[in-house]
């Protein structure tokens, strides 16, 4: 499709990434929302709906035929039971899911032009999203199919990479291990502070995890590594573990120490 016409987009599913994703191309005035799917009515998607002036839906049956492009934004076990539902509709138009786990061909049925759209980004909480800092890997069943994502990227501003099924699931590992596991990791030390002393959390701790992050910028992970483990200090981690009531935290306590012990021998 040539870059001087606008690309009609339809959105199956309107979850938060679907929200900032529509958002962003529909300012651009590249683009032109034509109709949102979601199976239960709500009130923000509605009133998002008509500011976009499209078309809302809740019956999947009446997705329209006439798009030139659908992101399915499901959840990542509906992606292929949606993906079946849409084959009745013979859709001409490329078909793509946003999801890091979920293999290309799980929406084979859905359309012959298909792809994927995955933003290693965390959505839930976010606002003013910059997508220019967002990574975006893309994959596709045709070289056809692929300049459109590509235009999609460009119009967005946003980094692009092409990478196939098998090494965006190891992304997403990797993904969920520096955001996932960490945030889980936070809460537990916020949880300590809060429980055994007057202080704030977010006042004692952040500055340390601003100061860990911003290291990243100029040093691999593996040369920022610091504390008892590191250190081989065998004293220190007896009183850390003596101090854990939670056992769950404690598997992980020494999980990871073994982990950086490990790491600090290769």
């Amino acid at each position: 499709m040539p870059l001087t016409q606008k690309l009609k987009i339809s959105f199956i599913g309107f979850g938060s990434v679907a929200k900032h994703l529509s958002a962003t191309l529909f300012k651009s005035n590249k683009v032109e929302i034509v109709q949102v799917y979601n199976r239960s009515v709500k009130s923000d998607i509605k009133k998002t709906s008509k500011a976009f002036g499209c078309h809302f839906t809740t019956n999947i049956q009446h997705i329209t035929p006439n798009a030139d492009m659908y992101f399915i934004c499901v959840s990542d076990d509906a992606i292929k039971d949606v993906s079946k539902q849409l084959a009745s509709l013979k859709l001409k138009g490329l078909v793509i899911h946003i999801s890091g786990t979920v293999e290309l061909k799980a929406i084979q049925t859905a359309s012959k032009n298909i792809g994927v759209f995955y933003p290693l980004y965390s959505f839930a909480h976010a606002t003013n999203i910059d997508w220019e800092g967002i990574p975006v890997f893309t994959e596709s069943n045709s070289k056809t199919s692929l300049t459109v994502l590509k235009q999609i990227c460009s119009i967005l501003n946003t980094k692009n990479y092409s990478l196939n099924s098998e090494n965006r699931l190891q992304l997403h590992l990797a993904a969920v291990i520096a955001n996932n596991f960490t945030n889980a990791l936070f809460n537990e030390a916020y949880k300590i502070v809060e429980q055994n002393t007057s202080l704030n959390p977010k006042q004692i701790l952040l500055p340390i995890i601003e100061q860990a992050i911003l290291n990243l910028n100029t040093h691999h992970p593996k040369l920022l590594q610091t504390g008892p483990a590191k250190r081989g200090d065998k004293k220190t981690i007896s009183k850390h573990q003596q101090l854990i009531k939670h056992k769950q935290l404690e598997q992980v306590y020494k999980a990871v120490t073994k982990l950086i012990e490990k790491n600090n021998t290769n």
